[in-house]
Order: C-alpha cells, then sequence, then structure tokens
C-alpha cells in the first residue's frame, strides 16, 4: 500500500510507518498530480491533515498545491485548519544544527576563553577557518595555550559568545544593551561584513525588542560558514598538515588528518568508535584504520562532513557506494542525499541495481521510483525471460509490489484486459514458483 492509497483508506499508522520509518516523500505527486495532504482533504481524515501538516506538507496561497486542498476540504473543521495554518519555518541545517550541539558540549573543546570570569570552551580548527584574525592569534600570541584569559575592559562576556555562536553558526543572538560592545569586537577581530549588517541590523529594527537576533538565510550560511568548512575540508582531502587536527583516519592508502570533534557531532557511528577507542589512549593525535573503505567514497563521506553536501557524485555506481557508507556511519543526511541523487539516476540499465540497494536500505522513495519506471516499461519487460528470472529471484513482498505497481499504471491508463492477461501470468510465473 503506497502513501496515497493509505492516506485514502485513511490507516493512520501505514501513513507514519511509510514517512517516519520508509522516508516516504510527503510532498511527492502521483499519476494525478496530487500530494497526500490532497487526498486527507478529500476523505475527511483530520488527523492525517493535522500529520501532513506538521510534518512540512505544501500548503501555501497561491500555490496549486494549497489552493487544490483548501478546495477539497470535506468538513468545515478541516478548512478552519487549513486557514489557520501557519507554515513552519524551513528545515534547520543539519550541519549548522550539529555545530550548534558542539558548541553547547563542553567536553569535546580543545581549548577555553575566560571573560569576567565566565568560560566560553571553543574548538580551535573552527576558529581558525572561520577568521584570519583568530587563527593569527592561536599561531601566535594563544599558542599551545589551553585556557585564555582576556581580561581587556572592552571585551565583554555577551559580545565575545556572540561573536562564538557566529562562528559556530552564521547567527547573532545578542541583547541590545550588548550590541555596542559586539560592533567594537567586530571591529577588533576583523569581522567587517558583519559589523556593517549589525550595525544596520540595529539602527532599523521595527520592534522594541531587547535582542538583536540575525538568522542567516541558507545562501549566507552557503557563503560564509559552509564555505569556510570546504575550504578546510579540501585541505584534509590533499594531504596538507592541520595544526589542529586530532584524528588520523586511514582508508587504503590514504591518511585523512581530520578534527575528532566535527565527526563525533556528525555521526553517531564516529562518536561510539571514538567513545570506545580513546579511553585507554593519552596520544593528542590518534590513527584509526577504516577498513573495507574505498578512498573515493571516503572523500564524499568527509566532504558532506564538513560542508553538508555531496556536489560530485559522478555516476549511479559512486552514489550507491556512498550510501552504503552512509548507512555504516549512520549519516542520515548523507543517505538522504543520495537517495535523491539515485532517483533522478534511474534508468533501465541500472533499476534492478537501484531497486535492490533501495530494499537493503528501506529507502521507499526510492523503490518508488525504481518500482514506476518498471510499470511504465512493462510491455517489454514481460516479454523478457530476464525480467520473469528478476522477479522470481525477488522476495515475496517486493513481487507483491512489483504487481501492484504494473496493475496501477496499466489500470489508470486505460490498458485493464492488458492488466487482467498480466495478473494471470504473474501468479503463474512469478508468485507460484
Amino acid at each position: 500500500m503506497d502513501l496515497w492509497t493509505a492516506t485514502k483508506a485513511g490507516d493512520f499508522e501505514r501513513v507514519r510507518y511509510l514517512v517516519e520509518d520508509l522516508d516516504a516523500d510527503i510532498n511527492a505527486k502521483n499519476e494525478f498530480n496530487a500530494i497526500p495532504l490532497f487526498y486527507a482533504c478529500l476523505c475527511g481524515h483530520t488527523e492525517l491533515v493535522k500529520y501532513f501538516l506538521g510534518k512540512g506538507a505544501i500548503l501555501e496561497s497561491g500555490t496549486f498545491e494549497g489552493e487544490r486542498c483548501y478546495y477539497a476540504a470535506l468538513t468545515p473543521e478541516i478548512t478552519d485548519i487549513l486557514k489557520n495554518f501557519k507554515a513552519k519555518p524551513k528545515p534547520i541545517n543539519m550541519l549548522v544544527e550539529h555545530l550548534r550541539t558542539l558548541q553547547s558540549t563542553p567536553q569535546f573543546h580543545d581549548v577555553e576563553f575566560i571573560i569576567e570570569n565566565k568560560s566560553i570552551p571553543v574548538h580551535r580548527f573552527l576558529l581558525a577557518c572561520r577568521s584570519p584574525y583568530l587563527c593569527n592569534k592561536l599561531r601566535t600570541q594563544w599558542l599551545e595555550r589551553n585556557k585564555i584569559v582576556l581580561k581587556h575592559l572592552l571585551i565583554r562576556y555577551e559580545a565575545f559568545d556572540a561573536l562564538m555562536q557566529f562562528i559556530y553558526t552564521g547567527s547573532v543572538n545578542i541583547d541590545t544593551d550588548h550590541v555596542d560592545a559586539f560592533l567594537a569586537l567586530l571591529k577588533q577581530c576583523q569581522f567587517m561584513d558583519l559589523r556593517k549588517r549589525v550595525d544596520f541590523e540595529n539602527n532599523n529594527r521595527e520592534d522594541q525588542s531587547d535582542r538583536l537576533i540575525i538568522n542567516a538565510s541558507e545562501q549566507e550560511i552557503e557563503n560564509t560558514l559552509v564555505s569556510d568548512l570546504r575550504v578546510l575540508w579540501k585541505t584534509i582531502v590533499v594531504g596538507e598538515r592541520d595544526e589542529y587536527a586530532d584524528v588520523v583516519i586511514n582508508v587504503e592508502d590514504a591518511s585523512f588528518q581530520c578534527h575528532r570533534a566535527l565527526l563525533i557531532a556528525r555521526s553517531e557511528y564516529f562518536r561510539g568508535l571514538f567513545s570506545g577507542h580513546f579511553k585507554e589512549t593519552t596520544d593528542s593525535t590518534t590513527n584509526v584504520v577504516i577498513k573495507d573503505m574505498n578512498t573515493q567514497v571516503f572523500v564524499k563521506v568527509l566532504e558532506f562532513v564538513y560542508t553538508n553536501n555531496v556536489e560530485d557524485m559522478e555516476d549511479y555506481e559512486l552514489g550507491l557506494n556512498i550510501m552504503t557508507a552512509a548507512d555504516r556511519f549512520l549519516m542520515t543526511g548523507l543517505k538522504h542525499l543520495c537517495v535523491l541523487f539515485l532517483c533522478r539516476q534511474v534508468n533501465m540499465d541500472n533499476v534492478y541495481d537501484i531497486l535492490y540497494a533501495a530494499e537493503i536500505f528501506g529507502s521507499y522513495r526510492l523503490s518508488e521510483t525504481c518500482l514506476a519506471l518498471l510499470a511504465e516499461n512493462i510491455h517489454e519487460l514481460w516479454e523478457s525471460e530476464d525480467f520473469i528470472e528478476y522477479l522470481r529471484g525477488c522476495p515475496l513482498e517486493l513481487q507483491k509490489r512489483v504487481k501492484n505497481s504494473i496493475e496501477e499504471y496499466l489500470v489508470h491508463y486505460g490498458q485493464t484486459p492488458r492488466w487482467e492477461q498480466i495478473e494471470q501470468q504473474f501468479d503463474a510465473l512469478v508468485l507460484k514458483q
């Protein structure tokens, strides 16, 4: 039962299973150009309407999807829900979220600032890659110092803490009483673009809030935070020495100088690995060997760790290998990225390989993409003994899903007699083997 069918039936548990366990896309469209929310509205399933809206279903006035849902609403209660719904903010950039968590998890820091007798623990590698000024300070005045006490009267704790927040997340949140001190600190640390932005936003505030909040857009995060970390990733890949790296990861014949704190923040696999590995060693730099891993694939894994993206997967085979690595390293975001890439790569030459991977890794979205392609080409495929042999080797559940996809496709396009013919043959040639 696909997501649209489960929605029409009002099967809440099935819908939740498809969305939360199998990563079904709640804004995907079926052959009638309809998203699941439309059917929830049309069939009067109030709880499913609330569920889809809470999960980020498209409902914007002026869009086809949004207007269609309003028009289809079966009950006044659903109409009211749609009218009163306020769209949630766009999903959080998980790299930013992981860095935010890293900032607030002091046991992984390697340097501590003391200002006005208050502690701000941070990570050298991030300060160095985000600020040439701070990088120079770490290499000179603050060299080999694990605790740095800043006593200058013009350096305020709130201002320095806001600067660290910007370094980790690209955003600013500071009490307006401390904006002047923040502007002075930005000038001293040579964050001139940010200083201009803070000064402008502070002078043009329309509300009377006691806090100045500047949330970076996705593009701003990409141009600043991600751009800086991409430079660091490239340094790692080419094998240049990084004075702040604290772990060397060996894959085949290559060695990568990485940053333990970021690996831990981005991957539960590495969190578990280092939690066990570091208990019996006091080495400042630890060597870790990753077995059964291709170097090219691991480079892409590191690219995602440091930038939250993989710019060039090249082909579907590399995409499948990266998805395998993402599953191994428990990196859901990278796995999702691979699914999106592979959905665009599916064709009749690779559909069997990709469908196999989709089933192994439990990707409903990728599996449905493959099944739709098979259904679209069923006339040619049904004459192929190779296709019949492939189906015979599939698990029973997958055989049934292939059969359902063929039925939906042929019936929708008015080819019911052909479906009835294939149905009889399917049961005889495939299901009864």
